[in-house]
């Protein structure tokens, strides 16, 4: 059986607020259409880049919004895609986390250079 099927059955959620109003569930279903970019965007940024990126070095690289790029950081950690791996200096002094891609975000980002023309 191939793995390529699981890796690229993931995709990342969109959530609205349990007791938020109709327009916050519309507009979740609606950013739903980009999340799965955004995400393979963020993972091929990853796996070129294999000593990690700090959100703001993503942020800066893909031009993906701040809050876009958390969520998808999220995701992305909760599947099991991007870890994690140490902390450096951020852009203004604090040590902030540094993401790396897993076994399985490489596998995923394989896939995903391949399907591409």
């Amino acid at each position: 059986m191939s793995e390529q099927p699981s890796l690229l059955d993931w995709t990342p959620s969109t959530k609205a607020r349990k007791r938020g109003p109709e327009t916050s569930k519309a507009a979740a279903r609606k950013a739903q259409a980009w999340c799965t970019p955004q995400c393979n965007t963020l993972l091929l940024y990853l796996q070129v880049f294999s000593a990690g990126l700090t959100r703001a070095e993503l942020i800066l690289k893909t031009n993906i919004k701040e809050s876009s790029c958390c969520a998808r950081l999220r995701d992305m950690q909760d599947g099991g895609i991007i870890e994690v791996r140490g902390i450096r200096p951020g852009p203004y002094g604090m040590d902030v986390q540094v993401y790396h891609i897993t076994e399985r975000g490489e596998a995923r980002a394989k896939v995903l250079r391949e399907m591409k023309p």
